[in-house]
């Protein structure tokens, strides 16, 4: 399932916000997100485009997400894989390749003409000034594109709709603290604000404007709540599938549980 369908199930909302999964799923995004903002920006990551791989409907991983720097590991138990899809848009550089040149290849290969693609392809894809879009480089605010939809839907479904918000856990409340911090596409006219956001990279506890600081403010929960009610869902030794070790400039490690 992805998380857009997750997040539409009125029912299972208040379970995940609490338990808690969904800060755990959107962590690990962000994670990754920050980890690459310098060479890959997404451009269209909004909930539907985040997918949630479940091993096994009983068991967890156990993540150990170990620190460049030297600070303590963070752990934390999760049921779920996230994997993000739908690169079409997507700027990456890795040093050797980036999406510019397969562009500028492609557009040559197929001869293209003046406004090819004008609906479909090519220049739907090529810059959108006006969403701040464009393949040819970076953007480390644009795909806080998922945070701000996931927070105007559990603002609507936890405090509007249902007014659950005085009986959520902890790290329910500071999860939804947290995402109302978004900053996105306040530059926009409001039609179009959901779709784009300038690059901001000010690092800032009150307001978050980049995947770095929403990655650190979603890391800070984890820390902050550790054994908190709910934090610990999912703990039984003999439930875990393994440890995923993940480190910021090394290939990630899986370990089999014994």
């Amino acid at each position: 399932v992805s998380l857009g369908d997750m997040l539409r199930n009125k029912e299972r909302i208040i379970y995940i916000v609490n338990n808690p999964i969904l800060l755990h799923i959107l962590f690990i995004v962000y994670h990754a997100l920050a980890k690459l903002s310098k060479q890959f920006t997404h451009y269209d990551l909004h909930p539907g485009n985040i997918m949630l791989y479940k091993p096994s409907e009983t068991k967890y991983i156990k993540y150990i997400y170990h620190d460049a720097t030297g600070g303590s590991p963070l752990e934390f138990n999760c049921q779920y894989v996230p994997k993000i899809i739908d690169y079409g848009r997507s700027f990456f550089d890795n040093g050797n390749l980036n999406s510019r040149k397969i562009y500028d290849r492609l557009c040559k290969e197929k001869d293209c003409k003046p406004k090819c693609g004008e609906k479909f392809g090519f220049t739907w894809l090529d810059p959108i000034p006006y969403l701040h879009i464009s393949t040819s480089k970076k953007n480390e605010s644009h795909d806080l594109h998922a945070l701000n939809d996931v927070n105007d839907i559990l603002q609507y479904y936890i405090t509007t709709k249902s007014n659950e918000y005085n009986n959520l856990s902890k790290c329910g409340k500071e999860l939804m603290t947290v995402a109302n911090k978004v900053q996105y596409g306040i530059d926009l006219a409001p039609q179009l604000r959901q779709y784009g956001t300038i690059e901001n990279l000010k690092n800032d506890q009150t307001k978050i404007y980049n995947v770095t600081s929403a990655y650190k403010q979603l890391k800070n929960i984890i820390e902050n709540t550790k054994g908190a009610d709910g934090a610990d869902l999912f703990s039984k030794p003999e439930d875990c599938l393994g440890t995923l070790h993940v480190y910021d400039h090394a290939p990630m490690k899986f370990e089999i549980a014994k």
